[in-house]
C-alpha cells in the first residue's frame, strides 16, 4: 500500500499521527464494529508531497514571516494568497496515482464508478498530540468522479490556512509549521435524518444525559444554520427521551444527481413533524454510547440515517466546546446554576422576597437575550417558553447547543468574573424571563444558605466534567 493511502479497515487508519484525529476516530470505530461508511484517508505524507514538489513552503514561509496576526486584514491576505498557492499546484504524481487507484478499487467495493463520496479533512500538528479542530476546515459532500475527488483533496489541504484555522493555531501558540493536513474520503450516506450527537450534556455539564439534534437530509444544514433541528435530551441509564422540542423544518439539504447539494422543500405534511421514533433514538444512543467508552471521554458525533440503517460519520472530543475556566471550587458553584426548579430549595417567604428583587420581562421569538462576547451585567432564570444556546467556536464558525426550557439560567459567568458573555441565547418561542441585576444576584446568593448548599450540589456534575475533559488533554 501507499505512504500516502490508509483505508479504514487497516490498522493504521488509528494511527492519528498520519491520519489526524477524524481519521484516526474512524479507525477505531470502523475496528470496534461501529457503522462506518467505506472509505479511505488521504495522509498527512501526502500533504507533505504536495508541499514539497511544488516548492511552495519557501514562499509561504516568506508571507508568514510578514504577516501581523493581530491584524484581521493582513490574515485574510495571506490566508487568499496561501490558499491560491496550494490550488495552483499540480498534485504530485505519485500522490495523484495512489488516490485514484484506490478510488477505483472503492468504487468496484460498491459496484458503481460514480458513486457519490465525502471528503472531510482531518488536521494533525507534528510532534503534538491528537487535537480537535472542529469547524475550522472545510468539507465537500456529493463529490462525483476522480477529477472532482482530487479537487475536493486540494481543497481540504487549502482549508488548513483559512482565515479562522491560521487565527485559531496563533491564539493557541500553535506552530503553523507543524500544521499538517489528512483527507477522509468515504461513501456519501443520502440521508433522510441526520445530525449529532453529545453524549454529554455540552450546557448543563449533566455527563448522565445525551443530546441528540436531528434534521431531514444532510446534517450540515445544523452547521450552517439553515434550519433549527430536533433537539432530544435522553437519559443515559436506561435510554429514556425526558424532554424534547420538536421545530418546524420547512427546508432541507439534499445532494445533486451530478454533484453538490441544494436546499429543497420539506413536504408540508412533514415540517413538523419528528425526524426520529423513540426507537431510532435508542439504537443511534446505543451506538454512540459505544464511541463514548471506545474513546473513553465525552464524543460529539455526527450520525445519518438511510433506508433503515444507522451510520456513523465522524467525532470529536466535546472538549473543543468547553471554554472552561480555571477557578476556585466557590467560584465555580456560584457560577453554574445549572437545574429546572433552581429556587425550589427556598421557602414561600424567600420566594416573595426573591421575586421583589428580579423583574419579570416578556421577550418575542427570535430575539438574541445575551450576545457570545459581549459584557455582562444581569443573571436570567428562564420562567417560560424555550431558548436556543449557541457557541462560536472558531472565528465566524457557531455550534448550535440546544435548547433549554423553563428553570434554565444564565449570565451568571460574566457576572462573577468581569469576562465576557461566553454563549449567544436567543428565544426560540415568546418566553418570559425573570432578571436579575448584578446586586440582587449577589443578595440571592448570599443572603440563602440552602441555596448555596443546592448550588454547590449541583455543581457536582460540572466539576467531573472539568475533570475528565482536563485529563483528555
Amino acid at each position: 500500500m501507499s505512504p500516502y493511502i490508509v483505508r479504514l479497515n487497516d490498522s493504521q487508519a488509528r494511527d492519528m499521527t498520519l491520519v489526524g484525529q477524524k481519521g484516526g476516530n474512524l479507525g477505531q470505530m470502523w475496528a470496534a464494529g461501529l457503522p462506518v461508511p467505506l472509505g479511505f484517508c488521504v495522509t498527512v505524507d501526502a500533504y507533505e508531497e504536495h508541499i514539497a514538489a511544488s516548492g511552495l513552503w519557501p514562499e509561504m514561509q516568506k508571507h508568514l514571516i510578514k504577516v501581523r496576526e493581530e491584524d484581521p486584514a493582513d490574515v485574510d491576505r495571506l490566508s487568499v494568497l496561501v490558499q491560491g498557492l496550494l490550488l495552483q499546484a499540480p498534485i504530485p504524481v505519485p500522490v495523484r496515482e495512489a488516490i485514484e487507484a484506490t478510488a477505483r478499487d472503492l468504487f468496484q467495493e460498491l459496484g458503481d464508478p460514480l458513486i457519490p463520496l465525502s471528503v472531510r479533512p482531518s488536521a494533525a500538528l507534528k510532534g503534538q498530540p491528537p487535537a480537535s479542530f472542529g469547524g475550522q476546515h472545510d468539507a465537500f459532500l456529493n463529490v462525483i468522479g476522480q477529477e472532482p475527488l482530487l479537487e475536493s483533496i486540494k481543497k481540504c489541504w487549502a482549508s488548513l490556512w483559512t482565515t479562522r484555522a491560521i487565527l485559531f493555531r496563533t491564539q493557541n501558540g500553535l506552530d503553523h509549521v507543524d500544521a499538517r493536513m489528512a483527507v477522509v474520503v468515504h461513501e456519501l450516506v443520502s440521508a433522510t435524518v441526520s445530525g449529532t450527537v453529545f453524549t454529554a450534556n455540552p450546557i448543563t455539564a449533566e455527563l448522565d444525559e445525551v443530546i441528540v439534534d436531528a434534521v431531514w437530509g444532510l446534517s450540515e444544514a445544523i452547521i450552517s444554520e439553515l434550519v433549527t433541528p430536533d433537539n432530544y435530551v435522553v437519559r443515559k441509564t436506561d435510554l429514556v427521551v425526558i424532554d424534547r422540542w420538536v421545530s418546524d423544518k420547512p427546508v432541507r439539504l439534499m445532494p445533486l444527481p451530478d454533484g453538490g447539494t441544494e436546499v429543497q422543500a420539506v413536504p408540508p405534511e412533514q415540517t413538523a413533524k419528528p425526524c426520529l421514533s423513540d426507537d431510532e433514538i435508542r439504537t443511534l444512543v446505543e451506538l454512540c454510547l459505544r464511541v463514548e467508552d471506545l474513546c473513553d471521554e465525552p464524543m460529539d458525533i455526527e450520525f445519518a440515517w438511510h433506508h433503515d440503517h444507522m451510520y456513523l460519520l465522524q467525532c470529536r472530543q466535546i472538549a473543543a466546546l468547553f471554554d472552561l475556566p480555571t477557578l476556585s471550587l466557590e467560584e465555580e458553584m456560584a457560577q453554574q446554576l445549572r437545574q429546572v426548579g433552581l429556587l425550589a430549595v427556598l421557602d414561600e417567604g424567600d420566594i416573595r422576597q426573591v421575586a421583589r428583587w428580579a423583574r419579570l420581562q416578556h421577550v418575542p421569538a427570535d430575539t438574541v437575550i445575551v450576545q457570545q462576547g459581549e459584557p455582562g451585567s444581569d443573571f436570567y432564570i428562564l420562567a417560560s417558553g424555550r431558548v436556543g444556546v449557541w457557541v462560536e467556536v472558531a472565528m465566524g464558525t457557531y455550534r448550535f447547543l440546544g435548547y433549554r426550557g423553563a428553570g434554565f439560567f444564565f449570565g451568571e459567568t460574566a457576572l462573577l468574573t468581569g469576562d465576557r458573555r461566553n454563549a449567544t441565547v436567543t428565544a426560540v418561542e415568546s418566553s418570559e424571563i425573570f432578571v436579575f441585576d448584578k446586586e440582587s444576584f449577589e443578595k440571592l446568593y448570599n443572603l440563602h444558605p440552602r441555596l448555596q448548599e443546592e448550588i454547590r450540589l449541583r455543581m457536582e456534575a460540572r466539576l467531573r466534567l472539568t475533570r475528565i475533559l482536563a485529563a483528555a488533554g
